[in-house]
């Protein structure tokens, strides 16, 4: 038959053996089959350890079926000596034999001793019982560097646990003096936490309008509005509107027709003169202003063409025209 490799000292060790014919069918053996186990001392399959007669299986339901059950004891058998099982039968008057080998074991043997460090002291432990393990593990507090200074994990762990729990944010840990301080004190950083403290007060004066750097900004702020300051007309807005508004009804406004001019005083050309085009003979009718170039030209643009008038204001060396018409043309 066939038996597990290793069994462990203490449970048992099971034993079966099935008898037949030698054309393959079973049938009950002549009488109880036997079994003998070995202990192997010293290299010699010498030592007789156990012996005995197997029992029948359900006598009453099975053919040539055979059992025993013997306990791995410590007393009998030693750890890591290989041990010889044994089976014979009669069967027909003939003796049909098997054997097998088990080795026993227990958790203090060989590679399965083990070494359990516990932060700040090292601990061998033979691992037979499992309670044991769970004191040595829990002799000694683990201790780690941070910044080069020890830190109790269990404290560290408490305070990434408030973290993670509360979604926490520098803002939070701020405003949390207990579970901070009790952090730095922890690492021995306190100036940290005075850093901290200072910061928290900032944050405080910022909210109730105390704080010297933002009242100070603030004030700057209200110097830059003038005296007379509105919004209607002194807003970055209303300046905005206004500019539009000039540029529309100056040289530069929108149109599709142009119409250039160029003035002069009679013998040069006047840089800076200002040209008004009216629909009208008159200035009620202002629809177009700009300034000539420095050869005294300008184009004014137009949304339509036809009949205009143009009026040149007096300048140095320039005097003021009369109202002229002239025509835009496509």
């Amino acid at each position: 038959m066939a038996g597990p490799i290793e069994i462990t000292i203490g449970d048992e060790i099971p034993l079966s053996v099935t008898t037949g014919t030698s054309v393959g069918f079973y049938v009950d053996a002549d009488a109880l089959p036997t079994y003998r186990i070995y202990a192997t001392t010293g290299g010699a399959t010498s030592d007789l350890v156990a012996s005995g007669s197997f029992v029948k299986l359900d006598d009453a339901n099975t053919v040539g079926a055979y059992f025993q059950t013997l306990t791995c004891a410590a007393a009998t058998y030693t750890a890591s000596e290989p041990c010889t099982v044994y089976e014979q039968a009669i069967v027909g008057g003939k003796t049909a034999c098997d054997s097998w080998t088990f080795i026993p074991r227990t958790y203090d043997d060989d590679s399965v001793q083990t070494a359990v460090a516990a932060v700040g002291a090292t601990a061998t432990l033979i691992l037979t019982d499992t309670n044991a393990i769970a004191a040595a593990q829990t002799t000694a507090v683990n201790l780690v560097q941070i910044n080069g200074v020890a830190q109790r994990a269990s404290d560290l762990a408490e305070f990434a646990k408030y973290e993670y729990a509360n979604a926490a944010t520098l803002t939070d840990i701020i405003a949390d003096d207990s579970v901070r301080a009790q952090s730095l004190a922890i690492s021995g950083h306190m100036a940290d936490y005075d850093s901290i403290d200072d910061s928290q007060e900032s944050l405080r004066s910022i909210s109730d309008g105390t704080n010297a750097t933002v009242l100070a900004i603030l004030a700057d702020t209200i110097a830059m509005q003038g005296a007379t300051f509105t919004t209607t007309t002194d807003s970055l807005e209303a300046i905005r509107n206004r500019g539009d508004a000039a540029w529309i009804t100056g040289g530069g406004g929108a149109g599709a027709y142009s119409y250039d001019f160029t003035v002069n005083n009679g013998t040069t050309v006047v840089e800076g003169a200002t040209v008004l085009a009216s629909s009208t003979a008159s200035v009620a009718g202002l629809i177009r202003q700009g300034n000539t170039d420095s050869l005294g030209k300008l184009t004014l643009n137009f949304s339509a063409t036809g009949s205009y008038y143009y009026k040149i204001l007096p300048t140095t060396g320039l005097e003021e025209s009369a109202w002229t018409a002239f025509t835009v043309t496509a």
